[in-house]
């Protein structure tokens, strides 16, 4: 039986980039297996160009005009594994 008493892991704390990530790209390899090293390399990317600008990336920061001058910054293909990435957090309300 669970212990009902501890709770998940992200409860009370803020939700970072690198945890949705991971969340996004298991999900990925179970549905679309094909595409997870192509999205893997890019969020790969972006996660550490934000850590290492802001330490630990909070998830946040998806929503800043620092991420879109990123993804223009990268090839075209970039953009559109950010906006399946983002389609993701909203879908699974990582974000309220």
């Amino acid at each position: 039986m669970l212990n009902s008493s501890i709770a998940p892991w992200v409860v009370g704390r803020e939700a970072l980039l690198e945890y949705a990530i991971d969340d996004y790209l298991r999900e990925l390899g179970r549905a679309r297996p094909w595409l997870g090293k192509t999205h893997e390399e890019v969020l790969t990317r972006l996660n550490a160009h934000f850590d290492a600008k802001h330490g630990l990336t909070p998830l946040r920061v998806l929503h800043s005009e620092e991420v879109n001058l990123w993804v223009k910054a990268q090839e075209p293909e970039a953009q559109q594994v950010l906006q399946d990435f983002q389609d993701y957090v909203t879908e699974w309300n990582w974000l309220s």
